[in-house]
């Protein structure tokens, strides 16, 4: 009595320290979740402010749509009053024409005369953008060929738009993106045959713009596909390549021969200013420094003749001092402003992307022209022009923030200029902190690509950053992890929620354990008396096993969903199957247990999803599984012997597994011990003795083959006289 008192005392005290382990686990992993859950708690509140920052902006946004909306209407109604008006009085916008005034948008320019207007029209469709062109709006402009373009419109109408929308682009001196949309074009009447005879227009307007782009390889191979069809064209084209060909061959035009002094400061001048980062070329000075330089050589005065015994007169200006002090200006502003470029994490103006170059070059030519043009008289500039004179660092001198904002009723109110967006105010700080982003939020081309009768693209613009970036690649490597994918939130989800099935197995299977533990114990404590009168603790061990079961199913059915999308889930996949395992062979079921354990080994080949005691455990339990399913097999060999040697006349014994239910499960397993043992008994004696039939055995030999108690020998003596069989 004492050994068994101290033996129930041992299984105590190992329960208790099973018990402690698995509470010190338990407290470890909920230490685990409670970290993920404070850093899941941290990143939405981030992203809350992050979401409070963008409707922010998305408010301001929205003030600002109102007033466009506003403007619109205005505009809708001036354009109904002059639509009246003959149509010989708009500018031609249909690519062929190759002048611009000195005050167009983004460019100083000035051409000769001899570059003649072409006046073919484009579509009637397009009256609309004619006007907006002929009024220089040309923001709206873009907008109302662009809605177009989106529309379906027929492959000549879808030409002459393209040619528009160049034209106007090459306007605001957006040239990349003019050659794009004219690559655009020029794919198109390659493809059908009877849009060859737009080929020499786009051909002379791609070479128009390599032209301003100083390209002169490129403007002079494009001037040269220009065919002798179109009269008017060949001669432009003509004349365009000569003077391409002057320019690269370097001869001297033969207007530079009769210059003056005055025209020759006028040269430097233009060198100076062509060291900066600008694309356009300047056909002919400004208007405006001409007057400037002209007035300041008007101080100086020639000395007069020498008078022998007086002092040399001497200019009353210093004609050096006087011309030093502007450019020296000139240069510490572009070195501060330079400075504060690279200090506030830009880019060199060199390196810049093409439409940054664009910007800075339409912002210094718009200076110019305000410094000399109409702007400067008083004129006021329209649509676009005015705004693009405030640059976002001047407007957030004098802006506080984007909500400052505001709406009056009936009338356009706001603190910031047309043009310039509070999208675009209040993104610019975070724009120059990360420049590979401006690409973006920029225009992309082509114009239409699903409302295009042609799809696909095999040709690419020559020179033309803008094609690359016409569905351009996100830099995944900045992005977060968490943004990469529309769906990787759920899918993030979908992990999250197999990993807490996954916990919640191995809470049951330890829940399991204890409750076997408890079993056994509470049967060595309890006497055969008080049977009966507590409750068993062991009762619901293998419902915990069945739960556990469940749920690693539904976890490896949704880890096997996930790996169809090349998620590389190998090692969550393994773990669900040993969690599937280990239930199985809690509930006896070594078949199933089995095949778990083998696809365990099977998924993790790369050693990525057990950890080492975990793969122990499952050799371990492969080995149980190999042996339990070899003393099946006996069993099975034992009924098929018996069933021969009965000749079928015994009951066989009904299979309890599909029909247990939860208090069967022990006297379940003992049956099947009992009939395994008694099949491998049979299986020796019958090659043992050899015999041919044999009756079943009687009570007392039955209780000798399972519980061990022994027959008398006058009982064995008879039996076997009975059955004919002398002993040996």
């Amino acid at each position: 009595m004492l050994v068994s008192t101290s033996d129930a005392t041992d299984d105590v005290a190992e329960a208790a320290d099973d018990l402690a382990a698995t509470v010190l686990g338990l407290k470890k992993e909920r230490d685990t979740w409670r970290a993920v859950a404070e850093s899941y708690q941290k990143a939405f509140e981030d992203q809350t402010a992050r979401l409070a920052e963008v409707q922010d902006i998305c408010f301001a946004t929205q003030m600002e749509l109102e007033n466009e909306r506003i403007a619109n209407r205005h505009s809708q109604k001036s354009s109904e009053v002059s639509q009246a008006s003959p149509h010989g009085t708009i500018d031609g916008t249909d690519g062929t024409d190759d002048k611009l005034d000195n005050s167009s948008s983004g460019t100083a320019t000035i051409y000769e005369s001899r570059h003649a207007e072409v006046t073919l029209r484009p579509n009637f469709c397009f009256r609309r953008v004619e006007y907006f062109t002929a009024r220089r709006d040309y923001d709206t402009a873009l907008r109302e060929v662009d809605h177009l373009l989106r529309g379906p419109l027929t492959p000549q109408a879808r030409i002459e738009g393209l040619l528009l929308k160049s034209t106007i682009m090459r306007r605001l001196e957006w040239l990349y993106d003019a050659l794009a949309v004219c690559s655009e074009g020029l794919e198109l009447c390659n493809r059908l045959e009877e849009l060859h005879a737009y080929l020499p227009r786009i051909q002379y307007q791609r070479g128009f713009c390599y032209y301003q782009l100083q390209m002169l390889k490129q403007a002079r191979e494009a001037f040269n596909e220009v065919c002798a069809d179109d009269d008017v064209l060949y001669a432009k084209a003509s004349e365009m390549r000569e003077f391409c060909d002057d320019q690269l061959h370097g001869r001297r035009p033969g207007f530079e021969a009769h210059r003056t002094v005055t025209e020759g400061l006028l040269a430097q001048i233009s060198d100076d200013d062509s060291q900066s980062p600008r694309t356009a070329i300047l056909l002919s000075p400004p208007r405006g420094k001409t007057s400037t330089v002209r007035k300041i050589a008007e101080k100086y005065e020639r000395p007069q003749l020498q008078i022998p015994g007086t002092e040399p007169a001497k200019p009353k200006h210093n004609l050096k001092e006087e011309y030093k002090d502007p450019w020296q200006q000139k240069n510490e502003e572009q070195l501060q402003s330079e400075r504060v470029r690279k200090g506030s994490g830009g880019l060199n103006p060199h390196l810049k992307e093409p439409w940054e170059r664009a910007r800075d070059e339409a912002f210094s030519a718009l200076r110019n022209d305000r410094d000399s043009g109409p702007g400067a008289e008083g004129t006021p500039l329209t649509g676009g022009t005015q705004a693009q004179l405030h640059t976002l660092d001047t407007l957030r001198a004098e802006l506080p923030n984007a909500a400052s904002i505001h709406l009056q009723s009936g009338t356009r109110s706001t603190f910031l200029p047309e043009g310039v967006t509070p999208f675009a105010y209040a993104l610019d700080p975070w724009l120059q902190q990360n420049p590979e982003y401006r690409h973006l939020l920029e225009p992309t081309t082509p114009s239409s690509t699903q409302a295009s009768p042609v799809h696909g693209s095999s040709v690419h613009a020559e020179g033309s950053t803008r094609t690359a970036e016409a569905f351009p690649e996100f830099p995944f490597q900045s992005i977060a992890a968490y943004l990469r994918d529309r769906n990787i939130v759920e899918i993030r989800a979908k992990i999250l929620h197999v990993k807490t099935l996954l916990f919640r197995c191995g809470v049951l299977v330890m829940t399991a354990r204890s409750l076997e533990q408890a079993e056994f114990l509470h049967s060595a404590r309890v006497s055969p008396d008080s049977e009966g009168e507590e409750e068993d603790p062991g009762k619901g061990w293998y419902k915990a096993y069945y739960e556990a079961g469940r749920a690693a199913e539904k976890a490896g059915a949704m880890a096997a969903e996930l790996s169809k999308k090349e998620l590389w889930l190998d090692g969550l996949q393994a773990r669900t199957w040993y969690w599937k395992g280990r239930a199985d062979a809690g509930m006896k079921r070594w078949d199933e247990a089995g095949k778990a354990f083998g696809k365990v080994g099977k998924y993790d080949a790369t050693k990525n999803g057990l950890t080492a005691l975990e793969r122990r455990d499952v050799e371990l339990r492969r080995e149980e599984w190999e042996m339990k399913v070899e003393l099946a097999q006996q069993g099975r060999q034992g009924d098929e012997v018996l069933d021969d040697l009965t000749g079928g006349l015994e009951d066989k014994a009904v299979d309890s597994e599909p029909v247990r239910a939860e208090g069967d499960e022990k006297s379940d397993d003992v049956k099947r011990e009992q009939r395994e043992q008694l099949g491998t008994i049979i299986n020796d004696m019958k090659a043992k003795y050899k015999m041919k039939y044999i009756r079943p055995f009687s009570l007392e030999e039955q209780e000798y083959i399972i519980n061990g108690v022994p027959v008398p020998v006058r009982k064995q003596t008879k039996d076997f006289e009975e059955r004919g069989v002398s002993r040996r």
